[in-house]
C-alpha cells in the first residue's frame, strides 16, 4: 500500500476516545497557553508537542503526525525569526485545534490519509515562506515510470504558434476564474478546452498524453469529483507557466523543460483520487504510472467534515442568517435616527433582534459577540427610554460593525481551516473592526491600481500592433510608479518592487531593442502585468495568492529586469 493511500482505523470504543480527547484538548490548550502569552517558554511548547506527536503516532495517523511536524517547524522559525507566534496567533491556534476535532471524530472515521490536512500544511509553510508540499512528493513507496517515456517535444510552425498563443490566453482567462472563484466551473471548463485542443496542435506522444492528463483533471474538477484547495490551485497556475515555456521555445527565445516530472506525477496523482474515469482517463494514468488508490478525494473530503463536524455545510446557511437578521437591525437602527423613534412592532422586532443574535452568534462559538448582544439586550429591557440612549444605540451599532467583520473574514478565509471564526473572535473587538476598515481600505487602492493596469494593457496592445511607440513610455511608467506607490503606501513591498522593475523596464529597455527584439520581450512583460492584475485582483476578493507574485518575478527575471 502506497504511504499516501488509507488505512483503516482500528477499533477503539467510545470511553477509549472520550479519554483520548480530554488528554489531546488539555495538551492542545497548554501549547496555546504557552505559544501565545508572554514570556514565550519554549520548553514546555516543545513536551507538549511531543506527547501528542507519540498519541497519533499510536493512533497511527500519519497525517495528524505530518501536521505536528510541520507545527514544530513554524513556530521554530517564527522564534529563529524573532517573530512572537502570537503574530499568527488565528493561523496556528485554528490549526492546533484540528487535533482534538480529529480524536472526537475518530470513531466516525473508517479510514485516514495522508492527504486529509494539505491545506493547513500550505498554510503553516507559508508562514515559513515555503512552497506547499504536494500529494506526490508524499507518496514514498511507489515505482514511477522512467522520466525517458516523457521525452518529446513538437515544432511548431508559424500558424502553430499562433494557435499556442490563443491557447494560453484561454488558459489565463480560465485560471483568473477558477482563482477568484466566482464561476470556476466556467475556468474549468475553458482549461479544459485548451487541454483538448492542444492535445490536437502537438505531434509528440507524450505530449499528446500529458494535456489528455491535465483535461482529464480539469473535467473532475469542473465535475465537483475533486475539490480546489490552495495547493491545487498552485498546479493549475504551473500549467500556465509551461504553456508560456512552450511558447518560447517554439518562438526560439529560450531552450527549457516545458515538462517538468513533478507535473506530470502530480496531475497523475490527482487523477487517481478522481472515481468512475472514462477508459480514456484510466488508460492516460495508467501510461503516466499513476498509483491505484483504493479511496478517492471524495474520501478526503468526507474525512475533513467529520473532523470539522460538519461546520463547513452549516457555516454557511448560518452566516447568512445572522446576515439577515443584521440587515434589519441596520434598518431598525436607521429608522430612529430618521424618526427618533420607533412604532411598538419594530422595538419589539428590534428586541428580539437582539435576542437571536446572541444565540446565532453563541451557536457559532463566538463568544465575545454573543455576550456582547446579551448585554445590549439586558440593557434594553431596563431602560424605558432606550431609544434615547446615545451609548446603547452606539454600541449595538458597533456590536454589527464587529460581527459583520468577523463574517466578511470568515467568507475571505472559506473552510480551508476549521475554527477560523472562534479565532478572530478571540481578538479585541475594536482591532477586528480597524484590520477590517484597513483592509476594506487597501481594496480600495487596489481597485484604482486596476485601472491603472488596464491602461497599461492596452499601451502594451497598441506597442505590438504598432500604432504605439516611444511616445507612450511616460504614461507606461507613470502607470507602473503609481502602483509601485500603492504598494509601497499598503505595504505590499513585493508587489511595489514588481511594478518598479516593470517601470523601469519600460524607461531603460523597452524601446533599446529593435522591433524583432522588442516582439520577443513584450510577451514576457505583458505576462508579468497580466500575474500582478490576477494577485490584485485576487486580493480584493479576500485571497493573497502568493505565487501569483512568485510567477510575475519569473517573467520578470527573464527580461533580467
Amino acid at each position: 500500500m502506497n504511504q499516501g493511500e488509507q488505512k483503516p482505523m482500528s477499533g477503539i470504543n467510545i470511553e477509549t476516545l472520550n479519554i483520548l480527547h480530554a488528554e489531546v484538548l488539555t495538551l492542545v490548550e497548554d501549547v496555546a497557553g504557552y505559544l501565545f502569552n508572554e514570556p514565550l517558554e519554549l520548553d514546555p511548547v516543545w513536551a507538549r508537542l511531543g506527547q501528542l506527536h507519540g498519541t497519533f503516532r499510536l493512533l497511527d495517523v500519519p497525517a495528524a503526525v505530518m501536521l505536528l511536524d510541520e507545527v514544530h517547524k513554524t513556530v521554530q522559525f517564527l522564534v529563529d525569526k524573532q517573530v512572537s507566534p502570537s503574530v499568527h496567533q488565528v493561523e496556528i491556534g485554528a490549526i492546533l485545534d484540528v487535533f482534538p476535532r480529529l480524536v472526537k471524530g475518530l470513531g466516525r472515521i473508517h479510514r485516514t490519509s495522508l492527504f486529509t490536512f494539505m491545506p493547513e500544511m500550505a498554510t503553516l509553510r507559508r508562514i515559513q515562506g515555503l512552497p506547499p508540499i504536494y500529494e506526490f512528493q508524499l507518496v514514498k513507496n511507489h515505482t514511477w515510470p522512467s522520466s525517458q517515456q516523457f521525452q518529446g517535444e513538437t515544432a511548431l510552425d508559424t500558424d502553430g504558434v499562433s494557435t499556442l498563443k490563443k491557447l494560453k490566453q484561454l488558459y489565463q482567462m480560465g485560471l483568473l476564474e477558477v482563482i477568484r472563484g466566482r464561476d470556476q466551473a466556467k475556468g474549468a471548463d475553458a482549461i479544459t478546452r485548451v487541454a483538448n485542443k492542444l492535445q490536437q496542435l502537438l505531434a509528440s506522444g507524450a505530449e499528446r498524453r500529458y494535456w489528455k492528463l491535465v483535461e482529464c483533471v480539469a473535467r473532475a474538477f469542473q465535475a465537483g469529483k475533486l475539490q480546489y484547495n490552495p495547493v491545487r490551485l498552485r498546479l493549475l497556475a504551473a500549467v500556465e507557466r509551461q504553456l508560456k515555456t512552450l511558447l518560447d521555445n517554439a518562438q526560439g527565445a529560450s531552450v527549457k523543460a516545458a515538462y517538468p516530472l513533478g507535473l506530470w506525477r502530480a496531475y497523475a496523482i490527482l487523477l487517481a483520487l478522481v472515481p468512475e474515469q472514462t477508459d480514456e482517463c484510466r488508460a492516460t494514468l495508467e501510461w503516466a504510472g499513476g498509483p491505484d488508490f483504493d479511496f478517492t478525494d471524495a474520501d478526503i473530503t468526507a474525512t475533513r467534515e467529520v473532523v470539522f463536524e460538519g461546520d463547513n455545510n452549516s457555516l454557511g446557511v448560518t452566516l447568512s442568517e445572522i446576515q439577515d437578521r443584521l440587515g434589519s437591525l441596520h434598518t431598525l437602527l436607521e429608522l430612529i435616527d430618521t424618526q427618533s423613534a420607533l412604532g411598538h412592532a419594530d422595538a419589539f422586532a428590534f428586541s428580539q433582534l437582539l435576542d437571536e443574535l446572541a444565540e446565532k452568534t453563541g451557536e457559532l462559538g463566538l463568544q465575545r459577540a454573543s455576550a456582547r448582544f446579551e448585554t445590549h439586550a439586558s440593557d434594553l429591557e431596563g431602560d424605558s427610554a432606550w431609544q434615547q440612549n446615545v451609548e446603547l444605540l452606539r454600541g449595538v451599532a458597533h456590536s454589527l460593525l464587529y460581527v459583520e467583520c468577523l463574517i466578511l473574514y470568515a467568507r475571505e478565509q472559506g473552510v480551508a481551516i476549521g475554527g477560523i471564526l472562534e479565532k478572530l473572535d478571540l481578538k479585541e473587538v475594536d482591532t477586528v473592526v480597524e484590520e477590517k476598515l484597513v483592509a476594506s481600505s487597501v481594496s480600495a487602492v487596489w481597485s484604482e491600481c486596476l485601472r491603472s493596469l488596464s491602461t497599461v494593457k492596452e499601451l502594451i496592445d497598441d506597442i505590438v500592433s504598432d500604432l504605439a511607440g516611444e511616445e507612450v513610455v511616460d504614461s507606461l511608467a507613470n502607470a507602473m510608479g503609481e502602483i509601485r506607490g500603492a504598494g509601497m503606501l499598503v505595504g505590499e513591498i513585493q508587489v511595489a518592487d514588481i511594478a518598479g522593475r516593470c517601470r523601469e523596464f519600460v524607461r531603460h529597455r523597452l524601446f533599446e531593442e529593435d522591433s524583432e527584439g522588442r516582439g520577443r520581450v513584450l510577451p514576457a512583460f505583458a505576462d508579468a502585468v497580466v500575474a500582478l492584475e490576477y494577485f490584485l485582483q485576487n486580493s480584493i476578493h479576500g485571497d493573497r495568492s502568493d505565487f501569483v507574485l512568485a510567477i510575475a518575478e519569473d517573467y520578470l527575471a527573464e527580461l533580467s529586469a
